[in-house]
């Protein structure tokens, strides 16, 4: 098992990634880097206000976007919706609107 926690553990934080974790197990979370990630599944955080803390557990440490703070943008949700309706009277020719969007990408390939 040599190099099983090597590079993105569980939590799959690798070193040097933005992250916000919380100080001291609290409630509050706190912006910082992973300035290390230790063998048994830990991680050491320097914070962005000066304190470091070593050994911090995956569960109190949550990513940063680092998209600008879009997230959630692109989850999709509106074109499932249409895709279901439109699989119904796909037989008459009319839901090929709603697979115009992946056809491209195919016929490229």
């Amino acid at each position: 098992g040599a190099g099983a926690g090597a590079g993105a553990g569980a939590g799959g934080f690798a070193a040097g990634a933005k992250v916000e974790a919380r100080y001291g197990g609290d409630e509050d979370y706190f912006p910082g880097v992973i300035a290390a990630v230790n063998g048994d599944g830990t991680y050491d955080i320097h914070y962005d206000d000066g304190d470091e803390e070593e050994g911090v557990e995956a569960a109190l440490i949550q990513s940063l976007a680092q998209e600008g703070g879009q997230e959630g943008v692109q989850e999709g949700e509106e074109e499932a919706g249409v895709a279901v309706e439109s699989g119904s009277s796909s037989k008459s020719g009319s839901g090929s609107k709603g697979v115009a969007g992946v056809a491209p990408a195919e016929a490229e390939a």
